[in-house]
């Protein structure tokens, strides 16, 4: 991304960067460069979207490739070895990227089943019509699996207009359910959106109809629609599932809805299988089911400083309530110098202690602001919700990575208690002011999408009917 101010300009190449930390956060210095991975790439690029941890050790991160000079983009994946080196056995060294499409497909969350197969949701762009959710699958050495829906991709419309997977998880039968937005959904505008397959890709009959359940959250008495976008899944051992969000329109909540196991929103939770918690411009990152039954959401909501977005990790108990004995009635915020990113992510440790991960500062700045001190950063808490200050310096711990910007996208945690971290890594390259204005689109996309605005796909085909 090439922005202009005087008398100098930059540009901003984009990579990805995976770090892993000890229990304590100090950074685990056998892994990758001493502690970290960071790939860098100026014109075909993988950005990786989510990470899920393999029962050998193994690192898998899903997301995109995309190629600037053709202005493609493609659904991808990479695996690196417990050490942090790519794992050469798997796609070319290490990476696999699969056509879909007209437009092509992002992953946007990632599974690991029992026999080694890895799901992945997101979406499958199109040009001429609606993007629509996505599921695919593909066998443990990282081809499509051509025993999943059309060799090895499920792609199904919701709603009325576009649609998008933001999350994915795996029942105990087998069965996928995947949990996103229909957009601009006929008079409701965005809706939670739900979709369960069979294992071999089909949609699954039994649940919702025909294996799709829409939820409006839009208010009964409310004047308009509301944009209710959903971003995050966890199932219950009863089967019952719990899509997190958020919605915003004539009030701004976060929002959970439970629904029971044949896609019936649950009556024992909230108000008719509802909580919502009132915020300002809140965002719901990720969320996770505690051993208690309790449950965690990670996300962000405005402070009274402008630009900023500190950490919000908010605690419900079984019922849905909020849990008055965490923080401020359920809601805990961690600010990390201005963050603009909020908390993108939280697992559970062994010991049941929470931990989120965001960014300190953030992506590159819209004016172009150089942040040499950005980076990866994680807060680990008690279970009052306290900062623990066992954990990095006080209860955070910071990484630098690149020196534009980083943003962690998804946290896990091994069974040892280590901590691995995803996310976007940027880069600063001058250049001169006198030079024409280019975009890159990868960069520009990975920052805009950070905020809430834009897509990697929506933005290279703005740009190219623009050309």
């Amino acid at each position: 991304m090439l922005i202009l101010s005087a008398p100098s300009a930059w540009a901003h190449d984009s990579g990805f960067g995976l770090v892993r930390y000890e229990p304590d956060g100090t950074v685990d210095t056998s892994f990758g460069n001493s502690g970290s991975v960071v790939i860098r790439a100026a014109q075909r690029s993988f950005v990786a979207n989510t990470l899920a941890l393999q029962n050998d050790g193994k690192v898998v991160l899903a997301g995109l490739t995309s190629d600037i000079d053709t202005g493609t983009i493609q659904l991808a994946l990479a695996r690196y070895n417990p050490d942090g080196t790519p794992d050469a056995g798997f796609g070319s060294s290490g990476i696999v990227s699969t056509s879909v499409g007209d437009a092509g497909a992002q992953a946007n969350s990632i599974a690991v089943q029992p026999d080694g197969k890895l799901v992945v949701a997101g979406t499958l762009y199109s040009r001429g019509g609606s993007d629509a959710l996505l599921v695919a699958r593909y066998t443990s050495d990282g081809a499509p699996d051509g025993r999943f829906g059309l060799s090895g991709i499920s792609a199904t419309p919701v709603g009325t207009a576009a649609s998008s997977a933001a999350a994915v998880a795996l029942q105990q039968d087998g069965r996928i359910v995947a949990v996103g937005t229909a957009f601009a959904n006929a008079a409701t505008d965005d809706d939670f959106a739900l979709v369960r397959f069979t294992p071999d890709g089909q949609l699954d009959p039994t649940f919702g109809q025909n294996g799709v359940v829409i939820t409006d959250l839009t208010p009964a008495d409310a004047e308009s629609p509301s944009l209710d976008h959903a971003t995050a899944v966890a199932l219950q051992p009863d089967g019952r599932i719990v899509v997190g969000g958020f919605t915003r329109g004539e009030t701004q909540a976060f929002a959970v809805v439970r629904y029971t196991a044949d896609g019936v929103p649950d009556s024992t939770f909230g108000a008719r299988g509802l909580v919502k918690i009132p915020a300002r411009e809140p965002q719901v990152s990720a969320i996770t089911l505690l051993p208690s039954g309790a449950l965690a959401l990670a996300g962000s909501a405005a402070s009274n400083e402008r630009g900023t977005a500190p950490f919000a990790l908010l605690r419900l108990r079984a019922d849905g309530a909020p849990d008055t004995s965490f923080g401020q009635d359920g809601l805990v915020t961690t600010d990390f110098d201005g963050s603009r990113s909020g908390a993108r992510a939280v697992a559970v440790q062994p010991n049941g202690r929470l931990v989120t991960g965001g960014a300190k500062f953030g992506a590159p700045s819209a004016s172009g602001d150089a942040l040499p001190e950005s980076g990866f950063a994680l807060a680990r808490y008690n279970a009052d919700g306290s900062l623990d200050r066992s954990f990095g310096t006080n209860g955070r711990a910071t990484s630098k990575l690149g020196d534009a910007g980083a943003v962690p996208v998804a946290l896990a945690v091994q069974p040892d208690g280590k901590i691995v971290a995803a996310g976007l890594v940027f880069f600063q390259v001058p250049t001169s002011p006198s030079q024409t204005v280019s975009m890159m689109p990868l960069a520009l996309a990975a920052t805009a999408a950070l905020a809430g605005l834009l897509s990697v796909p929506l933005l290279l085909r703005r740009m190219r009917s623009h050309r």
